[in-house]
Formats: C-alpha cells, sequence, structure tokens
C-alpha cells in the first residue's frame, strides 16, 4: 500500500456498524448515540490509512457522554441557538480522539478551526445545494469536508485536503442515481465510496523513520 491513502473497510461492514448504532439510539430514545458515534467512528479509523499511516479512534462512549448531556440541554434552554456550535463541537471531539496508530508518544490531536465556522460552513452547503436544486451538491460538500479536514492536526501532524466537487460529481450522482432505481439498495455501496473517496483525498506527513 505504500503511502496511499484507502479505506480499506467493506461496504457491508460499513452498514452493519451504522443499522446497529443506529437501532440502539432509537430504542434507548438517543441515550446510547454517544456510544453508537464511538462504534462506527472506531470501525472506519480502523480501516483507514492517510499516506500508509493507520488511523486509530479513542474516544469512548463515557468520554462523549456528559458533553452530549450538556450540548443537548444548552441546545434546549438555548431555544436552538447552541445547536449553530454543536456540530462544530462534535466535529473538534472527534478529531481530538483520532490518532496514528504508528505514534509512539503522547501527542495530541485537535481541530484549529472554530466550531462556528463549522456550522457557516454547513449551512452555506445546505444552502449552495438548495438554490442549485442538488445540482451544487458535489461541490458543497467537498467544500465542507475540505474545510474540515484541512484544519484537522493528528498528532501534532496538519492533514491535507484536495477534495473538489469536479472529481465528486461522477461518484455523487451515479451513486443517487443507482440508489434509487435500487431502492436505496445501493446506498449500502454508495457510504462506503463516498468514505473512500474522501480518504483518497487526504494526505499526512510520512512517518519519522524508527531510530
Amino acid at each position: 500500500m505504500e503511502n496511499k491513502s484507502v479505506f480499506k473497510g467493506t461496504a457491508l461492514g460499513l452498514f452493519g456498524h451504522v443499522l446497529l448504532g443506529s437501532l440502539l439510539t432509537s430504542v434507548t430514545c438517543g441515550i446510547m448515540a454517544p456510544w453508537a458515534v464511538c462504534y462506527v467512528a472506531e470501525y472506519v479509523a480502523s480501516n483507514t490509512y492517510v499516506s500508509g499511516r493507520q488511523l486509530e479512534f479513542k474516544g469512548t462512549f463515557g468520554g462523549l457522554f456528559g458533553s452530549y448531556i450538556k450540548w443537548f440541554l444548552l441546545s434546549i434552554v438555548t431555544c436552538g441557538i447552541y445547536s449553530f456550535w454543536l456540530v462544530g463541537n462534535m466535529v473538534k471531539w472527534m478529531i481530538s480522539n483520532l490518532h496514528f496508530a504508528d505514534n509512539q508518544g503522547a501527542l495530541t490531536s485537535e481541530y484549529t478551526g472554530s466550531a462556528l465556522s463549522v456550522f457557516g460552513y454547513c449551512f452555506l452547503s445546505g444552502l449552495l445545494s438548495s438554490v442549485t436544486c442538488g445540482i451544487a451538491a458535489p461541490w458543497a460538500i467537498a467544500m465542507l469536508l475540505k474545510n474540515i479536514l484541512s484544519q484537522a492536526v493528528i498528532d501534532g501532524e496538519k492533514l491535507t485536503n484536495d477534495c473538489n466537487g469536479g472529481s465528486f460529481f461522477v461518484t455523487y450522482f451515479v451513486g443517487l442515481i443507482l440508489s434509487g432505481i435500487t431502492c436505496g439498495i445501493y446506498s449500502i455501496w454508495f457510504a462506503a465510496k463516498v468514505v473512500g473517496w474522501v480518504v483518497e483525498h487526504t494526505s499526512a506527513p510520512e512517518a519519522a523513520p524508527a531510530e
């Protein structure tokens, strides 16, 4: 695999993790949502290699649950205003728990952008997709992902990302069409293809040689 960026997980493996997480979240009225997030993130990270370096996710249900409850309550008492920060805070928490498997030290991971900027890009992406009746969706999604991933620092190493709507266009619309004519069945494979596309367009510095 050398220094390639690739997602080695399977479509059915990803679907199974998302399905189980969604079911547990539903039957527990949202209580198990933090566990579901960590469960899916751990699968994706363990099957993701960025520039040949395997990722690992160290977030836990216990580590997220307290923040999850706090964010939920703040969203309620502020009549939804805090939700502008909620998605960004989740992104920051997720990235802070991403590490390289070859990391030998206690290095820190972080998202260097602001939580509010994540909301801004989410809003702009949604707006662009809406006013163009979905035609600009590949560019809107690529813009959002590039903004987030380009500001991610994993174990002190800044990621780079070159996602763009032009390269995502075919993957996106072919996936939508096939998902439609198969009554949603192809969406199982479509989700894995999107993850794979994002990973392929992300890179990181090479690991320092062991002494």
